[in-house]
């Protein structure tokens, strides 16, 4: 092994450790509603395919033969059990759920924190050791009285400490590699011409993988490929970013096919998709204002008119209620979800088409409110969490019972304040070192304010796009909301003073279009 790899992998293992502090404080790691989901899904893959059980296999149990699956078999706990009940939800990785099953059956939930830990490390210190060979000089100072390659990583140390990043590698939910695509695909896209073979194979599959864990993540790529088609000049880089989108698309769709086409053998039935945009559009108003519109007309009939009278209807409520009076899709029978699910995108598209000033008007709004949230309130836990006892194996519930978060006791809002700070601060520096307001205090890397430019945009599609897809909940930002300092860090790591001297005593002024954005 090399020196450099030998140090990245320390240095991985380390911010690794460093990372699962909050894990420590709380006695575990952190629990999600879905969390279950997506673990009681990858156990019933497992299961089908091994005929071994686990901690996890007792709803398996109550409703199949072993092996033998039988279209009543329910593997999801999403949606109540029943006669009727034969749904498995789409949406819920089986893929991330795999991730975090297989160390935890074999280990428990500790190893599933700790891997979930390890993967972010390394991708972080992978991605700060390509862009750091961007430097403007050799040299190992920057004139600012410091190593440039440390500020980076002092800059990782503070972030792990003081922002959701740690918090949320310790939670059982894909959420964390949202932060990690919009990490690692602008370091493929930007730096690529200047990575190892290996390194190309490692970040391209990395991206692939990551955005088969949850629909958002997909998106989000597709708006980073997009970006950078869109923003960078070189046709190299636009060629780049389109086959690496096409890529991570291709690889999404193979993989929920292969998913889909497995449930359906299993159970009878395809998967379905929960209908997140008729119950985003009709909370919103425009959903719900066009329904009554255009229930009683006959060329217009959609399933979600029969429960007009109960909308508009909080979008969590719509989906995730359990109550006859305040809640809708979960209580309906299956066939009913079956035909609302199928409807959702035509709905979504009629309503759009109908009123698009107040559809788009609606989406921006909430995906302003999501940039500028980013609590860590799941973090104590929910009351679904701590209610739903039936979802958890007798094991798993008696160690959850006993962390900090189980009793709100996790002391989040230091966090939540000394991320509002760096936030701020971040991003106050990179659109000023990106806007050339500091033109005679130092110049970057062109590639590496490409790059910091790619970030932001993530960033900001991020806020977007959930807050389109979802009522705006403060995990979605918080998820990356670590990447801004990251970029801040590098972008100064990666700068030097507008005037060095030469060896020959003389002195150089960085200027002119070959440190242009396009370039």
């Amino acid at each position: 092994m090399s020196p450099a790899k030998y140090k990245s992998t320390l240095l991985s293992f380390a911010f690794a450790l460093l990372m699962l502090w909050p894990a420590i404080m709380n006695s575990g790691p952190f629990w999600f509603p879905d969390t279950s989901t997506y673990i009681r899904g990858a156990d019933a893959a497992f299961y089908a395919v091994t005929g071994q059980k686990s901690d996890w296999s007792n709803r398996i149990d109550e409703v199949a033969p072993p092996i033998a699956a039988t279209p009543t078999m329910d593997v999801s706990t999403d949606i109540p059990r029943g006669e009727d009940r034969k749904i498995v939800l789409a949406g819920r990785s089986i893929y991330y759920g795999m991730l975090i099953f297989i160390p935890m059956a074999i280990l428990g939930p500790w190893a599933a924190a700790c891997v979930q830990s390890l993967i972010t490390a390394f991708v972080i210190v992978f991605s700060i050791s390509i862009v750091l060979r961007h430097r403007i000089t050799p040299e190992s100072g920057n004139g600012m009285g410091f190593p440039r390659d440390i500020l980076p990583y002092a800059a990782l140390c503070i972030i792990s400490l003081l922002t959701p990043l740690a918090y949320y590698a310790n939670m059982l939910m894909p959420d964390i590699f949202a932060g990690l695509l919009c990490l690692i695909m602008p370091v493929a896209i930007i730096f690529w011409p200047e990575m190892t073979r290996l390194e190309k194979v490692v970040a391209v599959g990395l991206c692939c993988t990551f955005a088969t864990f949850h629909t958002t993540i997909l998106l989000l790529a597709i708006a980073v490929s997009g970006a950078a088609f869109i923003f960078h000049r070189d046709n190299r880089v636009k060629v780049r970013s389109v086959v690496l989108g096409m890529a991570i698309a291709v690889v999404s769709v193979i993989a929920g096919t292969l998913f889909a086409i497995s449930v359906e053998k299993t159970t009878g039935q395809r998967p379905m998709s929960p209908p997140f945009l008729t119950a985003r559009i009709t909370a919103a108003g425009p959903g719900t204002e066009y329904l009554n519109n255009n229930c009683n007309n006959a060329t217009t009939p959609f399933a979600i008119c029969r429960h007009i009278k109960k909308l508009p209807m909080d979008s969590d409520n719509f989906l995730w209620g359990e109550d006859d009076e305040t809640s809708l899709f979960k209580v309906l029978p299956a066939a009913e979800q079956r035909q609302i699910s199928s409807e959702d995108k035509r709905f979504y598209l009629t309503v759009l088409a109908d009123s698009p000033i107040k559809v788009i008007g609606s989406a921006l709004s909430n995906g302003l409110e999501v940039l500028g949230l980013f609590g860590l309130e799941n973090f104590n836990y929910p009351h679904r969490v701590m209610t739903n006892i039936q979802e958890y194996p007798d094991d798993v519930w008696t160690d959850i019972i006993k962390t900090r978060a189980a009793i709100n006791a996790m002391p989040v809002k230091t966090i939540e304040i000394s991320s509002i700070v760096i936030v701020i601060i971040s991003t106050i520096s990179i659109l000023g070192i990106l806007l050339n307001i500091y033109p005679k205090k130092f110049h970057i890397s062109p590639r590496v304010m490409q790059f910091s430019l790619l970030i932001c945009v993530a960033v900001l599609a991020n806020a977007m796009i959930c807050g389109a897809l979802s009522k705006p909940h403060s995990r979605y930002q918080a998820r990356l909301i670590w990447l801004l300092p990251l970029a801040a860090s590098l972008l100064v790591a990666s700068s030097r003073r507008s005037q060095e001297k030469r060896k020959d005593g003389s002195h150089h002024q960085l200027s002119g279009p070959e440190f242009g954005l396009g370039k």
